[in-house]
């Protein structure tokens, strides 16, 4: 599959979609609100995945099915490395919003006791600010150790090496070996910005909400789990945990669970 942010150039997808933020900007400044007829259509999707996992190839087909909105890793990177553009994004959000999102990059770096990197914190205020609005599927850059868990779905796709070896071998015209230097050196690419960046293990999958192995499940039942998984979790007001713990704060914890 062709890179998504190269089927339609980067600058003009972007433009386009900060002038589709101003002018709801607009709207909402008149006193016209935003339609959502569903709770799971102000979330996001944040979808990581192995190089040779199909995982653009979903991210594209639930981009369709939903109508949502598609980030890649170079338009998000072109958003964040651009200062006009960055600018624009940023203050289409009335002034509260941007308090917000600025206050929620410096809670994420307080509390990671991440450097202050300048690019981190333009990336941070991006994805933020792409997940605000709403029916945002966005393809790496770590957007799921970012954004607040609880408003949206992070998914993970995944495959064995040696199918992942045949699909880079078929996409990239490579040899067997090629394609095995390769996904080794995207591997640990992958590994290293998140270690870098968010000092965690892209691999823990205590980070997403699915690890979706692509081996058996045809693309589509991959796209409607997904589907499924978004509509069931933000369509629910508290997790199991909260649930079943209301009430417990001063019981007796049993030895068994010890």
């Amino acid at each position: 599959m062709k890179r998504i942010s190269r089927e339609i150039p980067v600058d003009k997808l972007t433009f386009k979609q900060v002038s589709l933020w101003e002018v709801q900007k607009k709207l909402q400044e008149r006193g016209g609100e935003e339609e959502f007829k569903e709770p799971y259509e102000r979330g996001y999707i944040t979808i990581s995945r192995e190089a040779g996992s199909l995982g653009n190839d979903v991210a594209s087909r639930l981009a369709k099915n939903l109508g949502w909105q598609l980030y890649d890793k170079e338009i998000v990177d072109y958003i964040a490395t651009t200062a006009h553009v960055r600018k624009s994004v940023i203050e289409s959000f009335d002034e509260k919003k941007q308090d917000e999102i600025k206050t929620w990059v410096q809670k994420i770096i307080d509390s990671e006791v991440l450097s202050p990197d300048r690019y981190l914190g333009h990336l941070m205020s991006v994805i933020l600010a792409i997940a605000e609005r709403g029916r945002a599927i966005i393809l790496g850059r770590g957007a799921n150790f970012i954004l607040d868990p609880e408003r949206g779905l992070r998914v993970k796709i995944s495959a064995p090496l040696e199918l992942r070896i045949v699909q880079i071998m078929h996409d990239l015209k490579l040899t067997r070996k090629e394609a095995q230097r390769y996904l080794a050196q995207r591997d640990n690419q992958r590994l290293a910005y998140i270690r870098r960046y968010f000092h965690r293990d892209a691999d823990d999958p205590l980070f997403y909400d699915l690890v979706l192995n692509t081996e058996f499940m045809p693309l589509d039942a991959v796209v409607e789990t997904i589907t499924t998984a978004l509509k069931t979790k933000l369509g629910t007001t508290a997790s199991p945990f909260s649930q079943q713990n209301t009430g417990t704060k001063n019981k007796e914890i049993p030895k068994e669970a010890e």
